[in-house]
C-alpha cells in the first residue's frame, strides 16, 4: 500500500518512522489489494474443503505477503534505525503474532482492512494537497513574445526577460507579471482571488500572472520574470507555510511520542501479569498455554489500538487543507501557526491609506486659475496625487502648457517655468504663504506664479467601498477596530466615523502605531494590524499577527506580515479569520473523536470484549472517519457581499 502522506508522527510528514516513505504510483495499492482479497478467499474455500494443509498455509501467507510486504518494509527500515515505536513495526507484530497464533485468517484480513483504510486516507490527502498543487498549473510553459519589428516568437515563459513585451489572445493566461499596455481588458481573477467577476484593468494597470484574458487580445509589458511572479510567491510562502508546525501540531508529536510507548509497555504487562500470576499459581503445560495465547492475543489487539494516527495525521491534515483553501482566495499564511493566532486575536488595527481607503486620489474640486498651471508642474512628477491632478485636467479637457526647469522641493511640492513665470505646486507654506485657511480636514495643492497665490485643488482619497461591511463583519466577531494613521487627526476622525470604527487615532509616527499595539498587549490584548506602507512594517512585526495588503502593498510589508493578502479585496480578512476559527474547531473535534474512540476501545481489548477485527476499526477506521471530517467539515467559508 502507498504511504506517500507519511502516516503517523514523524518529524519530515506526521510520522514516527523517521524516513520519507516511497511514493507509488496511485494504482499499486489497490492492485496489492484486490490480489491479496483473492488469494485470502481462495485460502478461506481451500480451508473449508479440507484441501492439504500445504495448499491452505501456501495461500495465507501468500496473501498475508501480497497486502503488507510494504508495511513489512517499513518496519524493518524504522528498527535498523532504532525507531521502535511506530505504526509499522506495531502493525508487523500485531499481525505476525497473530499468525504465530494460528489467526490466519485474523492477520491477513487485519492487513488487508488496514490496507483499504490506507489507501483512501491517500485519496483524501492528495485531495488536500489538489488545493496548493493546482497553482503550478496557473502558468503556461511557453508565451508569444513580440520583437522589436513587430514580429512574434515563441519562447519559454523562464526566457521572459523585464521590458519583454508579450501578446496575448483572448482565453490565454498571463506568463508573468506585468504592464497592460495599449487599453484596458477584463481579466478573469478566479485562480488567484477566488473572485468569480471578471476584472477590469485599465490600460497601465498591473496583471499578474495566472490571470486570464476574457474576451480580447492584449500586450503586456513584463515587469517580473517567473520566478518573481504573483503565482511563483504564492507558491513559496505556502510551501513554506507547510513547513511551520502550527502549535496543535508540535503538541500533538510530542504527546506521540510520549504515548506510544506507554502503550507499548502497557501491552507488554497485558501479557507478563496474567502469565506471571498463572505461574504462581502452579498453572502448567495446556493451562499455562492457554492462559499465553489468551493475553498474547488481547495485547495484539490492544498494540493495534494503540496508534495514534488519527490525530498525528488529521492535524497537520487540517492546517494543509485550510492553507490549501487560503492560497486559492488569494489569502496567504506564512506559517500555520498564523492560522492558530489568528483565532485567538480579539483587536484589529488598520491602516488607513491603501487599507481603509484605496489609496488612489480623486480631484473633487479646483479653481480654474490654478489648475493649468497646476498641469504643467506636477505632469512631471509620479506622486499619486500629481498624477490625479493630471487626469482631472485632461479628463476636463484642460490645454496643458510646458514646464521647464522642474525641481522637487522635497517635503513641501514643486516648482518650475511655465510660459517664462516661475510656478509653485504644493502645501499651503510652500505656494501660498501668509495665506490664511481653515482647517478642513481636506487634502489640498496650491498654486502660485510669480510668488501670487491664484488657487488651490482639492482631493480626497477614496474609502474602499467594503470598508465599512468589512468592520461591521469584525463587529459581528466581537473584535475591537482602531484606525492607526500618519494622515491628519481630523482626517482619520473623518474615516473612523465612516467606516464605523471603535477608535481611530491621526498623525501618528510608525514609533506611535508601535507603541499603540503594545499598549494594547500590555493590557491582555492579542492585535492583528493590517496595513500596506513601508512605514507599517515595525507595527506589522511588533503584532501578533501582522497582515499586508499585496496587491496594492509594499515589498517590505509583504515581506514583514505573517499573512497576506493577494487581492485587494479587504472582504478576505475576515473570511480568514472565519477559516481560522473553523480550521480550529475542526482539529479540536477531531482530537477529541480519535482520543474518545480509541480509550474506550482500548480498555474493552484489556477486558477481552473486543476482537482484532474491531482494534482495525479503531486504529485505521477511526483514522480514515477522522480524515474524512477534515474534508468534509474543512470548506471555505462564504465570502461577505
Amino acid at each position: 500500500m502507498s504511504h506517500a502522506h507519511a502516516h503517523c508522527s514523524c518529524e519530515h510528514a506526521h510520522c514516527s518512522c523517521g524516513h520519507a516513505h516511497a511514493h507509488h504510483d496511485a494504482n499499486t495499492p489497490w492492485r496489492s489489494i484486490a490480489v491479496g482479497l483473492c488469494l485470502l478467499l481462495a485460502a478461506l474455500v481451500a480451508e473449508h474443503f479440507s484441501l492439504t494443509l500445504l495448499l491452505v498455509v501456501g495461500l495465507y501467507l501468500a496473501a498475508y505477503l501480497v497486502v503488507s510486504h510494504e508495511v513489512l518494509e517499513e518496519a524493518w527500515h524504522s528498527l535498523r534505525h532504532g525507531d521502535v515505536f511506530n505504526e509499522f513495526v506495531l502493525m508487523s507484530l500485531a499481525t505476525l503474532g497473530a499468525l504465530a497464533l494460528g489467526e490466519w485468517t485474523e492477520a491477513c484480513a487485519v492487513m488487508l482492512l488496514y490496507g483499504i483504510g490506507e489507501a483512501l486516507q491517500d485519496r483524501a490527502v492528495t485531495r488536500a494537497g489538489n488545493d496548493i498543487e493546482s497553482l503550478l498549473h496557473l502558468v503556461p510553459d511557453t508565451a508569444q513574445r513580440e520583437g522589436a519589428d513587430g514580429s512574434i516568437a515563441t519562447v519559454a515563459v523562464a526566457d521572459l526577460r523585464v521590458g519583454d513585451v508579450v501578446r496575448l489572445l483572448p482565453g490565454s493566461r498571463v506568463p508573468t507579471d506585468g504592464i497592460l499596455l495599449d487599453r484596458a481588458a477584463a481579466f478573469n481573477t478566479a485562480a488567484l482571488t477566488g473572485e468569480s467577476v471578471p476584472r477590469e484593468i485599465a490600460a497601465d494597470g498591473e496583471v499578474l500572472a495566472g490571470m486570464l484574458t476574457v474576451d480580447a487580445a492584449v500586450r503586456v509589458r513584463v515587469t517580473r520574470v517567473s520566478e518573481e511572479s504573483a503565482v511563483a510567491r504564492i507558491m513559496t510562502m505556502v510551501r513554506t507555510a507547510q513547513e511551520r508546525k502550527a502549535p496543535a501540531e508540535r503538541f500533538i508529536t510530542r504527546f506521540a511520542r510520549v504515548y506510544t510507548p506507554i502503550v507499548f509497555a502497557a501491552a507488554l504487562l497485558l501479557v507478563l501479569v496474567p502469565v506471571a500470576m498463572a505461574v504462581w499459581a502452579g498453572d502448567g503445560g495446556s493451562s499455562l498455554w492457554s492462559v499465553v495465547r489468551l493475553w498474547a492475543y488481547r495485547a495484539l489487539t490492544f498494540l493495534v489500538i494503540s496508534c495514534p494516527c488519527a490525530f498525528v495525521l488529521c492535524t497537520p491534515l487540517a492546517y494543509f487543507r485550510a492553507l490549501g483553501l487560503a492560497s486559492r482566495r488569494g489569502v496567504l499564511f506564512k506559517g500555520a501557526e498564523y492560522l492558530t493566532l489568528l483565532h485567538s486575536i480579539d483587536s484589529l488595527a488598520f491602516d488607513k491609506t491603501g487599507t481603509l481607503t484605496t489609496g488612489r486620489f480623486r480631484v473633487t474640486a479646483a479653481d480654474a486659475a490654478a489648475l493649468p498651471w497646476a498641469m504643467a508642474v506636477e505632469s512631471q512628477s509620479q506622486h499619486p496625487m500629481a498624477q490625479a491632478v493630471v487626469a482631472y485636467g485632461r479628463a476636463q479637457h484642460v490645454a496643458q502648457p510646458t514646464a521647464t526647469e522642474v525641481r522637487e522641493v522635497a517635503g513641501h511640492g514643486m516648482a518650475a517655468v511655465v510660459d517664462g513665470r516661475r510656478v509653485k505646486v504644493g502645501k499651503q507654506r510652500f505656494a501660498a504663504a501668509g495665506m490664511d485657511f481653515a482647517e478642513d480636514g481636506l487634502q489640498h495643492v496650491y498654486v502660485s506664479v510669480d510668488d501670487a497665490y491664484i488657487g488651490r485643488i482639492t482631493l480626497s482619497d477614496t474609502l474602499r467601498p467594503e470598508a465599512a461591511a468589512v468592520i461591521a463583519d469584525a463587529r459581528t466577531l466581537r473584535l475591537h477596530t482602531a484606525v492607526l494613521s500618519g494622515d491628519k487627526a481630523v482626517v482619520t476622525q473623518q474615516v473612523g466615523s465612516a467606516v464605523g470604527v471603535d477608535a481611530a487615532y491621526g498623525a501618528l509616527l510608525p514609533e506611535d502605531k508601535v507603541a499603540y499595539v503594545a499598549q494594547m498587549q500590555q493590557r491582555g490584548h492579542r492585535v492583528a494590524f493590517v496595513g500596506d506602507g513601508i512605514n507599517d512594517t515595525p507595527v506589522l512585526a511588533t503584532a501578533e499577527v501582522g497582515v499586508a495588503m499585496g496587491a496594492l502593498g509594499s515589498e517590505a510589508a509583504i515581506e514583514t506580515a505573517d499573512v497576506v493578502i493577494q487581492t485587494s479585496d479587504l472582504r478576505a480578512l475576515p473570511w480568514a479569520l472565519r477559516l481560522a476559527h473553523r480550521t480550529h474547531r475542526v482539529v479540536l473535534g477531531v482530537i477529541a473523536f480519535a482520543l474518545i474512540v480509541k480509550v474506550a476501545v482500548l480498555v474493552l481489548s484489556a477486558f477481552g470484549e473486543v476482537g482484532m477485527w474491531m482494534a482495525v476499526f479503531a486504529d485505521t477506521g477511526v483514522t480514515l472517519t477522522a480524515v474524512l471530517m477534515v474534508m468534509t467539515l474543512l470548506r471555505a467559508p462564504r465570502m461577505a457581499r
